[in-house]
């Protein structure tokens, strides 16, 4: 189990710095792992599920990470509960998938419930509950409704400033 974890960790932090050649091994072994060792439906399965889904969502490969997404929040709605904050982590990928591939109103209400579920058990001033801000601003301006984007987008970066400071990258994506 250290093993798995420690790859599972080694390609996240490669998928941080957006070496995907080199973490989707890694993870892909640290699932394989984990699903051996630990069974199919365990929380630290649902973990690498979401790293490896992150590596093929941040290169545009959404087809791959969303069926990885959904088994993640299933794991998590039967292990963790619906209101935990892990469950809102998969909601938000599932969500995210959604919105990149043009389903804005599959992707909307997930976000929703992602943020009710983010200001319940991470607080109004915690990064996740910024970034569900920014992600509903960014479908209401891909709806064309642009005072609604704004105001989100104002709320989002008032968040991300509160919890992370001025110059943190999220600040600097919100404003751009």
């Amino acid at each position: 189990e250290r093993v798995a974890r420690t790859l599972n960790d080694l390609g996240a932090l490669l998928t941080e710095r957006g070496d995907y050649a080199t973490a989707e091994p890694s993870l892909e072994r640290a699932l394989a792992m984990r699903r051996r060792l630990l069974g199919s439906e365990h929380a630290d399965v649902a973990v690498t599920l979401v790293e490896l889904a992150r590596v093929y969502q941040d290169q545009g490969f959404n087809q791959r990470a969303e069926p990885l997404e959904r088994e993640a929040l299933a794991i998590r709605r039967k292990v963790l509960g619906e209101e935990h904050r892990e469950t809102a982590v998969s909601l938000s990928g599932v969500a995210s998938v959604l919105r990149l591939n043009g389903d804005l109103a599959g992707a909307e209400p997930l976000l929703r419930q992602v943020l009710a579920l983010n200001r319940k058990t991470r607080g109004e001033a915690h990064p996740n509950t910024g970034t569900t801000l920014h992600d509903l601003g960014l479908i209401a301006a891909a709806r064309g409704d642009y005072a609604s984007a704004q105001s989100l987008f104002r709320q989002a970066m008032d968040t991300h400033q509160k919890a992370l400071g001025d110059n943190h990258p999220y600040v600097a994506i919100t404003l751009n």
